[in-house]
């Protein structure tokens, strides 16, 4: 403390006349190392003992003794230390939380749409993708999420298919993404297991504005049913004739349920040569058998089908995937050309993610890493 700091202190310090003079509370006097501020009240108070000041000096000054000699009894300053501020950062995020879950609970599908009414703007797609990603930060779900997202707008951008179908609706997270990179006049069929989470669905895309129903302006149509009853009647339902097949296909619903789907929409003439089959979570929960069909099980790195995106090497070499031929009874080669007399061809990459389910709220939780892959019917 500079000189004339202390004598101001020491100055204001005196007492009234005709009192003793000041004693610091015992509680400023237990601290093991006094405060600066402490030493001058101190030094004041002895000078004051030794040699009052004038009556006048006192009636000027008593006001700011008192607030000088309560303010020598506080703690001084302190900086938290980096642990109790990492605790204090949390305890706040605890605190967030608590607000957001009571504010917007989550017991059923349509338990969203308040909260993206409030957090997404109407006909805005980003705005209402953000406010699902933002309710999944509290709420872990199946969405494909902006990492993911980003892969599956890129190759349907790429492919500019007439009609893409997605396997595993959710709650139009990835619909709303595929519907707009459609080509003019393109069409979305997304099937939903649950009744319940395909209304939602329609709602959601209708608020993202994407037109939604089974009219001839409508980009996207939701049907609820299991797939294994739906793909039967698809090419009914899409209005495709006979040999045309989907440009495009996004398999995101039950894991074990990839496969023999997949073989199905072999069958059905759904998936033919040039259709480009996407396949989320294929590491975690994890689809091998899928994988095999395809050839995606060879398969060391990622490759890309398209110019100018980054790409690593994969198992052939070629980067380009390897070719693999399933057979009708979901048999496959492991990644050679040869197969089962009649079945199709793939190559296949796999696009390396993070998984997208992130459980924070559990202590042990580590991001895992998953995979899409990505299969050319050759």
């Amino acid at each position: 403390m500079h000189a004339c700091c202390c004598f101001a202190v020491a100055a204001a310090s005196a007492p009234p006349a005709g009192r003793a003079p000041h004693k610091r509370p015992a509680a400023a006097t237990s601290n093991a190392e006094e405060t600066p501020t402490a030493r001058a009240v101190d030094a004041a108070a002895a000078h004051n003992a030794a040699s009052p000041p004038p009556a006048a000096v006192l009636s000027r000054r008593h006001a700011a003794a008192a607030t000088l000699l309560a303010a020598a009894a506080w703690a001084a300053p302190h900086v938290p230390a980096a642990a109790a501020a990492a605790a204090a950062a949390a305890a706040f995020d605890e605190g967030s939380k608590a607000s957001f879950y009571a504010e917007w609970p989550y017991v059923s599908p349509s338990d969203i749409l308040p909260f993206l009414r409030a957090a997404a703007t109407p006909g805005d797609a980003d705005s209402v993708l953000a406010a699902i990603d933002r309710f999944a930060e509290f709420y872990p779900m199946y969405r494909c999420g902006p990492e993911k997202g980003a892969i599956l707008e890129e190759l349907v951008a790429a492919q500019q298919p007439a009609l893409a179908l997605e396997l595993g609706t959710f709650m139009g997270y990835g619909a709303a993404r595929i519907a707009r990179q459609l080509p003019p006049g393109g069409r979305l069929i997304s099937i939903e297991a649950s009744e319940e989470q395909a209304a939602v669905a329609r709602q959601v895309l209708e608020y993202a504005g994407i037109p939604v129903g089974e009219g001839p302006e409508a980009r996207v149509r939701v049907v609820a049913g299991l797939s294994g009853d739906v793909l039967p009647r698809l090419r009914q339902l899409a209005g495709l004739g006979s040999g045309a097949a989907a440009g495009f296909v996004f398999l995101d619903h039950c894991k074990p349920c990839y496969l023999p789907d997949l073989v199905t929409m072999e069958q059905l003439g759904l998936v033919a040569p040039g259709t480009l089959v996407l396949a989320d979570n294929v590491l975690v929960p994890g689809a091998p058998d899928y994988l095999q069909h395809v050839g995606g099980s060879t398969l060391g790195g990622s490759s890309s089908f398209f110019a100018g995106s980054e790409s690593s090497s994969s198992a052939d070499g070629g980067g380009r995937g390897t070719p693999s031929r399933g057979g009708g009874d979901g048999t496959s080669s492991g990644g050679d050309s040869s197969g089962t007399d009649g079945g199709l061809a793939y190559r296949t990459e796999l696009r390396y993610t993070a998984f997208e389910v992130e459980e924070r709220y559990k202590k042990d939780w580590q991001p895992r890493r998953d995979a899409m892959s990505v299969s050319r019917c050759l």
